[in-house]
């Protein structure tokens, strides 16, 4: 109910005679006093006013909120008001809207609506008036803060108006943002490095020859057995006894030449993929130099964000030491770290003979070969042995082999050393530093309790945790921050597979997860206007078992934001005169008057219903249980579908990440929104003056 002073209320219980003056009190400018007109005459105040309409107070019940507007027409005959717009800007100036009654003392004036001057603010030279609206005074504040061109010295691009996280409660994987996040550019050519030059002609071929040495042994044995054979005393022998010893000795010297054979085109075979590793090397020196190296400088779009001076870029993976001149970067130097190792591992790769001193080494590997040869009255020498066996003798060639140290791995060839990297037009290009990194993980106090970041498992991103980081407290002027302070970009180790540089921060603020907290937080930093305490102090303890953890990304409207929570919340928060007030509304309010029928102007009455398009029966409610997840989780209720057919409306529960919490609050909201309300407007007289929007009242 508003604040009337005793003699006020007594005046407006007076049945007749009683008929309120309107007053104006405008503050047109901070250089000059507050300005007060009225409709009548007095001495003590100009009667300027001469249109004032009805006060339009309009109120959406299934929202709970409501908007004040109200229009006027001052008499400017003097010129006065048209002097004071002629030489400052009267928008969004504060009015206060009031009544007095004649007799009473003039601090006896009660206030009806504040609120501040709205277009359309109209000088009619004709009839010398000015009209203006005059609005409820919602703040234009926007909550939270972002960098801005000048508050630092050197800020990049891709961060000026970046939200900075509020966070309140203890939200899951808030988004921290990079303060000091690595320049970005675009290649408009291309470029390229070879890596492994040093390596790629000097290396063997590899593979391994074919080891010949038994099979020499075989042959220098068949020989033998064939020269025995061959040289044996036919003297007294039968034609047919003479031909079969030269056949036997055809068929030994056959099987060395067949043995031979084999040789030969074993070795054939290696000559031959050694040519071809050979020739694939060439192909490698070929194809890398027709593509080359690029362009040199290269044009890179974004280029003059990048700092002066010598610089190394990276590019694909690729490292690029020089400096800029404007967008035009200018290689001094070229490596592929990643490449370059890899091609010193190829290099290097061979196989050795005993792997260490603690496994024995391998053994000589025996030989025996025997074969039939006629009866001899003769010796062979070296290793050929004559044995007799009966009437019949053999021939044996025994020794032993030692083991050939193999290289390359037998016949596979190794992969050769140079590899060519090459990066297309249009690739991104940031700035390697090994600088610490900072983000910002709240403007709010409070306690870091784990960071996370997305790693790349063979194709998967999963968020692990960040074990290596600092915290620390930062002031920005009036702001302070919360930072995490990583020793190096996490993407400047390759060998870890971290997906991207962004981090994730389960923080738990010291401003929450009572929503009341919240809200005073918000208005006392973000706002001009005032609080009721009292209606706070009654709706905190009702919201206690509904804990609230969310962050504010973006800036908005201080009383969007305000008026969200509040509705996320079940609450109503209304502006009144430069107030806010808090009413909770799953209670029934207990009822501050009654209206009869004698409060009531005759046929004044009016009752409407809700809007058809008002009304909700379906209702989709999404939500998340961390700020790291790519898809909102959904909760969708239906009410009165059959009574009213499907009518859907989605809303985004940001403040709760319980899910319990959530169906509760969207089930009250839906019972409202899926009902008809009858909305009951009627005109009352002067002695129901004191009663104003969301009053409860009894018919």
């Amino acid at each position: 109910m508003r604040d009337l002073s005793a003699k006020a209320l007594q005046k407006i219980a007076e049945h007749y005679g009683s008929e309120p003056v309107n007053m104006l009190e405008i503050s047109w400018s901070d250089d000059i006093e507050i300005q007060v007109y009225a409709d009548i005459n007095d001495n003590r105040i100009r009667g300027k006013i001469l249109e004032i309409s009805s006060l339009d107070n309009i109120i959406n019940v299934t929202d709970s909120a409501d908007s004040q507007e109200i229009s006027v027409v001052l008499d400017d005959t003097d010129g006065i008001i048209k002097a004071i717009m002629n030489n400052n800007d009267i928008h969004k100036r504060d009015v206060w809207v009031k009544q007095w009654f004649k007799g009473l003392p003039f601090n006896d004036r009660f206030l009806l609506f504040r609120g501040k001057i709205s277009s359309p603010v109209v000088w009619n030279e004709g009839d010398r008036t000015v009209s203006f609206t005059i609005i409820s005074q919602l703040e234009d504040k926007e909550v939270g803060f972002s960098p801005e061109e000048g508050q630092f010295p050197y800020i990049p691009k891709e961060l000026i108006g970046k939200t900075w996280p509020l966070i309140f409660g203890t939200p899951l994987d808030v988004p921290a943002v990079q303060i000091n996040q690595a320049i970005t550019g675009t290649t408009l050519q291309g470029v390229g490095i070879i890596s492994g030059r040093e390596y790629h002609n000097v290396k063997p071929l590899g593979g391994n020859p074919p080891d010949d040495r038994l099979a020499k042994r075989q042959i220098r044995h068949y020989y033998a057995v064939a020269n025995v054979w061959g040289t044996t005393n036919t003297d007294g022998m039968k034609p047919e006894q003479i031909e079969s010893l030269f056949a036997t000795e055809r068929s030994y010297r056959k099987r060395a030449r067949d043995l031979q054979k084999q040789i030969d085109e074993a070795k054939d075979a290696f000559r031959r993929r050694q040519n071809c590793a050979r020739a694939q090397r060439n192909q490698t020196v070929t194809r890398a130099e027709n593509k080359g190296l690029g362009s040199n400088p290269i044009r890179i779009l974004g280029g003059e964000d990048f700092p002066r001076g010598t610089i190394t870029l990276e590019i694909g993976g690729g490292l690029f030491t020089g400096y800029f001149n404007d967008d035009l970067f200018y290689i001094q130097s070229r490596n592929h770290p990643g490449n370059s190792k890899q091609a010193r591992n190829q290099a290097r790769q061979e196989q050795t003979g005993p792997g260490s001193n603690c496994e024995p080494p391998p053994k000589p590997e025996p030989y025996y070969f025997e074969d039939s040869i006629p009866r001899v009255q003769s010796q062979i020498n070296g290793s050929f042995v004559i044995v007799k066996k009966g009437r019949s003798a053999v021939l044996v060639t025994s020794g032993k082999i030692s083991p050939r140290i193999k290289v390359g791995g037998g016949p596979r060839l190794p992969e050769q050393s140079l590899i060519h990297f090459w990066a297309e037009a249009g690739s991104t290009v940031t700035l390697k530093t090994d600088l610490p990194m900072y983000y910002i993980v709240s403007t709010i106090p409070g306690t870091v309790l784990q960071v996370k970041a997305y790693k790349d498992f063979n194709g998967e991103k999963r968020l692990v945790n960040v074990t290596d980081y600092d915290v620390i407290t930062v002031t920005y002027g009036s702001i302070t921050t919360v930072q995490v302070v990583l020793p190096d970009a996490l993407t400047a180790d390759p060998e870890q597979k971290w997906a991207g540089d962004d981090i994730y921060v389960t923080f738990e603020s010291d401003v929450g997860p009572n929503i009341v907290d919240i809200l005073e937080y918000l208005i006392n930093n973000y706002s001009d206007l005032s609080m009721d305490t009292t209606s706070f102090d009654a709706v905190k303890i009702k919201l206690e078992p509904f804990p609230a953890n969310f962050a504010i990304l973006d800036r908005k409207n201080i009383v969007a934001v305000l008026q969200e929570i509040a509705f996320q919340a079940r609450c109503s928060l209304r502006i009144s005169n430069g107030v806010f007030y808090l009413t909770y509304l799953p209670e029934e309010p207990t009822a501050v008057d009654t209206l009869t029928e004698d409060d009531i102007e005759n046929q004044s009455v009016s009752v409407t219903l809700t809007d058809t398009e008002d009304l909700v029966t379906k209702y989709i409610v999404e939500w998340r249980l961390s700020y790291a997840q790519e898809d909102l989780d959904k909760i969708v209720l239906r009410h009165n579908v059959n009574k009213y057919g499907i009518q859907e409306e989605t809303y985004d529960y940001y403040i709760y990440n319980q899910p319990d919490i959530i169906f509760k609050v969207a089930t009250f909201w839906l019972i409202r929104k899926s009902n008809s309300w009858k909305k009951f407007n009627c005109n009352v007289f002067l002695n129901k003056l004191n009663l104003e929007t969301f009053d409860a009242i009894t018919l």
